[in-house]
Formats: C-alpha cells, structure tokens, sequence
C-alpha cells in the first residue's frame, strides 16, 4: 500500500472537454506520472469518461456532471491509495469529494467546477471544510 504522506503526486486539470483533449492528457500523464489526477471541467461525456476509466483502469475513477456544458469534474486515484467517496456530498453537481488515505495519512480531497454565471458555492466549501 502506498504511503500517502510522501508518496502522492497530485495534477490537477482544467481541461475544457475531456473528450475534445483526451490524447494530450493521455500523453502528458504518460510524461508525467501522478498516483491523483483532478479534471475539472470534462463537458461531462459518457464515452470519453469510459476511454479513460479503460486506459487507466489501474485507478479508480469517481466523476460527476456539471450545472452547464462545460462543467463536470472527474478525480482518478491510483488503486494503491485508500480512497472513499464522501457520500453527503456524492449527488451533487460539478463538485467531488473523497477521503484519501487511512488514519494518520488521511486527508480530504475536493474539486469543485464552479460555472462562470453561477455565485460561488462558499456554503458548499464551508461544510466540506467543517466535515
């Protein structure tokens, strides 16, 4: 099992279509090896979600759907982290939030796709920060 204080390489994306970019993102993780890997802004597609759930099935791939097009946020951790999606917050859009590691190595991972035309969610980010 992987060591979560000094082992984790975390990368985190803005991707503006997972779908439109997947080869790139598909190369530089090549280049770049990370154990977590945060897409925000996937335009949410079923297919390009499956391409990459197959290329790393080493991982597991929690994703979810955005308010608007451009939205939707997909985190992959490698499957020697411990990882647990928080369930209080697992139905709701453009945002993920998982616990990552055990006991002492433990801690919460978040990602929130926040559209242009909506208000900030400071609520949201106040009870994931309060769990």
């Amino acid at each position: 099992m992987m060591n979560v204080e000094s082992n984790v390489k975390i990368m985190l994306l803005n991707v503006n279509s997972l779908k439109l970019y997947l080869p790139d993102i598909f190369l530089l993780l090549e280049s770049i090896p990370c154990s977590i890997v945060v897409l925000n802004g996937t335009h949410h597609n079923d297919d390009a979600i499956k391409t990459f759930s197959k290329q790393y099935s080493n991982y597991n791939v929690y994703w979810g759907k955005g308010t608007n097009n451009f939205g939707g946020v997909l985190i992959a951790v490698h499957r020697s982290i411990p990882v647990q999606r928080v369930d209080v917050f697992q139905n709701l859009p453009n945002v993920i939030v998982l616990d990552i590691g055990t006991h002492s190595d433990k801690f919460q991972l978040a990602t929130c796709y926040s559209p242009p035309n909506e208000n900030l969610p400071i609520s949201l980010f106040d009870a994931i920060l309060k769990r």
